[in-house]
């Protein structure tokens, strides 16, 4: 998942609970190579996540959100948004953080990521365990590996870590080393790294503006590099005369997963065919709806964006990257990450306030694996 969403602004008002609705797209990315399409259910929940960094899925449809609009507090809700339950106070001694900008989870635990390079734990029943200062401090997003190893996805300046976009810190917070890149004369500043865990060992790494996914174990070893042809993605790089990030959005890897037993997800956003915008960064900036970045105070509305972007969820064979199955999002949300089989987004209510919506993956045409 990319953890480091900004959801947008949000006022307060009142909205219906909680509607589910079931629905069966069936939209062809590429005729050429899969007509299939799988199932899905979308749960819109009560739950605000306006400047919201991060929405982790816990157990029995639950789910953490930080931080909360109104307090700055981690928050747990149940499966309709309602229930909540505050983890750990606001503050700088033992179980306090001052800005939580990300969150994960290690079996039962929940682990909560502070700006100031703080990382707390708290248990199963929201209780605090313990905390320590990490050797890396902030980044595209974390996880947690075999015995409690993380790993961090950040583009860092000095000469060890220089290029590599991928950081192993150890239990106690020490840096341990850095990796995921062939080539370390390319710089890695400015790029949105989407990261996604295989197994207790291993990641696969992929960068918003192409097309490719890498397969890199935690020793440092790629393991195995997919490379997707699509017609609407090709790949682009940045130069020093135009940036990426001032680039006309065309389409862009909004976040990537691994579906067990099935292969990968990759959340697409793209902007439609009549997409109009001026260039000027203000008025076109954060279509991915702040994903990695700030909302400047001139960006359109949640609403507004949707009208100019499209989503799509493609699955794929990790081995050779063939289409798998494809999923084609409704216009009313925007999907911002992605967990096994779950999509993570949010909702504007008839009130403007924005909230936070999942659609689970029910199921995927048995055929995908054939020849």
């Amino acid at each position: 998942m990319h953890p480091q969403a900004r959801l947008g602004r949000v006022a307060r008002s009142s909205v219906r609970l909680c509607a589910l609705v079931s629905f069966v797209a069936c939209d062809r990315v590429d005729s050429r190579e899969s007509e299939a399409a799988f199932a899905g259910d979308v749960i819109a929940t009560s739950a605000e996540v306006g400047g919201a960094y991060s929405i982790l899925p816990l157990d029995s449809g639950s789910f953490a959100v930080a931080s909360d609009p109104q307090t700055g507090l981690v928050m747990v809700h149940d499966a309709r948004g309602s229930g909540s339950q505050a983890i750990g106070r606001i503050g700088q001694g033992p179980g306090e953080y001052q800005f939580a900008w990300e969150l994960e989870r290690k079996a039962d635990s929940i682990l909560i990521f502070d700006a100031t390079g703080r990382v707390l734990v708290f248990d199963s029943q929201r209780r605090f365990v313990r905390q320590f200062d990490s050797a890396i401090r902030s980044g595209f997003g974390t996880m947690t590996m075999r015995h409690d190893t993380l790993i961090f996805s950040a583009a860092i300046r000095d000469r060890e870590r220089f290029g590599f976009p991928l950081h192993v810190v150890s239990p106690e917070g020490a840096y341990v080393r850095s990796f995921g890149a062939e080539d370390r004369s390319i710089s890695r500043i400015g790029e949105a790294l989407l990261v996604a865990k295989a197994t207790d060992s291993s990641v696969w790494l992929a960068r918003s503006h192409r097309y490719e996914l890498e397969h890199w174990h935690i020793d440092g070893r790629l393991l195995s590099r997919v490379r997707v042809d699509r017609d609407y993605f090709p790949p682009r790089e940045p130069t020093r005369s135009k940036p990426l990030e001032q680039e006309r959005p065309l389409t862009n890897i909004q976040d990537i997963g691994v579906i067990p037993g099935v292969g990968l997800s990759v959340l697409l956003t793209r902007a439609r065919s009549d997409w109009v915008g001026s260039g000027n960064t203000d008025e076109t900036a954060d279509h991915s709806h702040g994903l990695g970045k700030e909302t400047t105070a001139k960006s359109p509305s949640l609403g507004s964006r949707l009208q100019w972007v499209e989503q799509v969820i493609e699955v794929i064979d990790p081995e050779d990257g063939r289409l798998i199955a494809s999923h084609r999002l409704g216009s009313e949300s925007f999907f911002v990450g992605l967990r096994e089989d779950a999509a993570i987004g949010v909702r504007e209510d008839r009130d403007g306030i924005e909230r936070a919506v999942f659609m689970k993956v029910r199921s995927i045409p048995s055929t995908r694996r054939e020849r």
